[in-house]
């Protein structure tokens, strides 16, 4: 499912020969992602056309995004204007397993009689712990517009503070492996992984960047 919500206010401040908009927009999507072979990208461990993924590695995933806006415009009796926006934009995604337990993988006969295949059930390892991403941005800017002669320059600046969190920890429920359905039912493991979370899981960039310019309009003739 798709939600798109858009609302837009605008008021006049004729005392301060200014225009005053505020703007904001909400959207939110959920869906379903499972796919046989899993992409590359997705699993560190089970990622060839061998793999045979079962319905609970699948997930569904929770996007959210919310933006606001708000523009000043402001008139000056010499022909100048002045723009002011500040402006906020959060994104979250969090992927949602089907199941919260181990990746399983269970060597199997290939269907050609010759190569082995892999079943795999369980949570996929990149969505295992507490995975998710959230984007913080904003905005302050300011334009300047004034005519001279000719022409109309305008000077600015602008500063963006951006907040970047990608929280994952692959494997943190744990990645088993089994040479087959007996030693599968015997609970003799090939193989067992795990991730565990030191401190360094939670990554957060915290930023931002200024500028400064300037432009020039005028006509010729």
């Amino acid at each position: 499912p798709l939600v798109n919500t858009f609302a837009r206010m605008d008021l006049a401040l004729p005392s301060a020969s200014s225009r005053l908009v505020l703007r904001y927009n909400y959207n939110a999507a959920d869906s379903d992602a499972f796919s046989r072979p899993i992409p590359r990208e997705t699993s560190s461990f089970c990622w060839s056309t061998s793999c045979f993924p079962l319905s609970s590695v699948g997930r569904r995933h929770h996007i959210r995004k919310h933006a606001t806006v708000a523009q000043l415009y402001t008139n000056r009796p010499s022909g100048a204007y002045n723009e002011l926006i500040v402006a906020s934009t959060e994104i979250f995604v969090r992927p949602t397993p089907n199941v919260r337990e181990p990746l399983i993988l269970v060597a199997v006969p290939h269907v050609n009689g010759s190569d082995t295949a892999f079943l795999e059930s369980g949570t996929i390892d990149l969505v295992q712990g507490n995975a998710l991403l959230n984007h913080r941005l904003s905005e302050i800017t300011d334009n300047f517009t004034f005519p001279t002669g000719g022409h109309r320059v305008t000077v600015g600046a602008t500063v963006n503070f951006y907040r970047v969190r990608n929280s994952r920890l692959r494997g943190s429920y744990g990645i088993w492996s089994f040479d087959g359905l007996g030693a599968f039912e015997q609970g003799d493991a090939g193989d067992y992984r795990v991730s565990k979370d030191f401190g360094g899981a939670d990554a957060t960039i915290v930023g931002a960047q200024y500028a400064f310019y300037a432009g020039d309009q005028w006509q010729l003739g």
